[in-house]
């Protein structure tokens, strides 16, 4: 079952810089799959967050 984020989150997280976003992302991901050991690469251009590919 898929669940919302947090009010907020969003909001929250898009105030932040890049990596610190990849961060938070990396931590939704382990917090809604705990099994989830995978490792979240981002691609940043221009100082922003365009991709994420993760295993």
């Amino acid at each position: 079952m898929l669940t919302s984020l947090a009010p907020g989150w969003l909001d929250r997280v898009s105030k932040l810089s890049p990596e610190e976003q990849v961060s938070e992302f990396t931590a939704e991901m382990k917090r809604r799959s705990p099994e989830w050991v995978g490792v979240a690469t981002p691609t940043i251009t221009d100082g922003q967050v365009v991709g994420i590919t993760f295993n």
